[in-house]
């Protein structure tokens, strides 16, 4: 536990302080509904004005209308407290799909 502390400081500090940091990824698996997790440390970059990009990961383990509904749901989630979302992709290792 003492490990993981340290870590999210280490985390924090850099994603707060770096002066070549251009633009955050946050990797969210497009299987599942955002997670309280998901949702707090992207409203902390929103606070922070971090500039970030929402990437689904597993893509291709959706059909296309689970994966959109998904999408959707999570957007919609976000939309509660978010005015604009931000830019968002979806990606698969697996198939290269989103890696242009």
């Amino acid at each position: 536990k003492k490990g993981r502390e340290k870590l999210q400081e280490i985390i924090s500090d850099y994603i707060l302080h770096s002066e070549e940091l251009v633009l955050l990824f946050v990797l969210l698996d497009a299987r599942h509904d955002l997670q309280q997790i998901d949702h707090d440390f992207i409203t902390e970059l929103g606070e922070a004005g971090i500039p970030f990009a929402l990437i689904y990961t597993k893509c291709d383990k959706l059909g296309v209308n689970a994966l959109k509904a998904q999408v959707e749901r999570n957007a919609a989630t976000l939309l509660e407290s978010w005015e604009e979302l931000p830019p968002t992709f979806c990606s698969s290792a697996e198939t290269g799909q989103g890696r242009q």
